[in-house]
């Protein structure tokens, strides 16, 4: 059944490309999440989950992606074209998952992937600094990024540069107070440490 949850929960994993299973239940309730999975609009995968980039280990986490299904849906209904990650950035898109939620932020105001890198190309920009989101109220422009412990300070320092090309506003989210305070030196002003659910409540 399509209700109003399942469908929002469609709309966020077209934006974000991935979450847990434990950020659908919180985000959509349990039910959105069991509905779109019997539905077959989304897939749940055991994804080996490193906690911070440079993390050691890895622990098993269901992630929740859009099926074929799912992708049709937000295409043909919603008119979203579904950002689909690599499975190498799962982790990151599950951060700006995380991200974007803890702010409480709309996909529907937000573009990412493909769109967000065309408007980047006609901002003049070059190189490796897109945000990972850029989300717009009219008035006001706020970049999204994320770091999972895997940039190197010149790649921080770019995107730090460059997010101002394209918005008034910078937020970045990392895994870990250490991150965040790393990327604090480098002069990010505004930095939330995000732990994202991985387990299901």
């Amino acid at each position: 059944m399509r209700t109003s949850s399942v469908r929002r929960l469609v709309l966020d994993l077209a934006f974000d490309g991935a979450c847990t299973a434990a950020q659908a239940a919180r985000n959509r309730g349990r039910q959105a999440l069991v509905s779109a999975a019997e539905g077959g609009l989304v897939v749940v995968r055991t994804y080996p989950y490193r906690l911070t980039g440079g993390a050691r280990g890895r622990v098993p986490v269901p992630v929740v992606l859009l099926s074929g299904a799912g992708e049709e849906l937000a295409r043909r209904e919603e008119g979203v074209v579904p950002y689909r990650p690599p499975e190498r950035e799962l982790a990151h898109a599950i951060g700006v998952s995380e991200l974007r939620a803890a702010l409480g932020l709309d996909p529907a105001g937000g573009v990412r992937g493909d769109v967000l890198k065309a408007m980047w190309a006609r901002a003049g920009g070059s190189g490796r600094g897109v945000p990972d989101a850029l989300f717009t109220d009219g008035e006001t422009s706020l970049a999204l990024e994320y770091d999972h412990g895997k940039y190197t300070m010149e790649q921080a320092e770019e995107k730090l540069r460059c997010a101002y090309y394209l918005a008034e506003r910078l937020v970045w989210g990392a895994p870990s107070r250490a991150r965040a305070d790393w990327l604090r030196r480098l002069g990010v002003e505004e930095v939330l440490v995000l732990s994202p659910p991985l387990v299901w409540p």
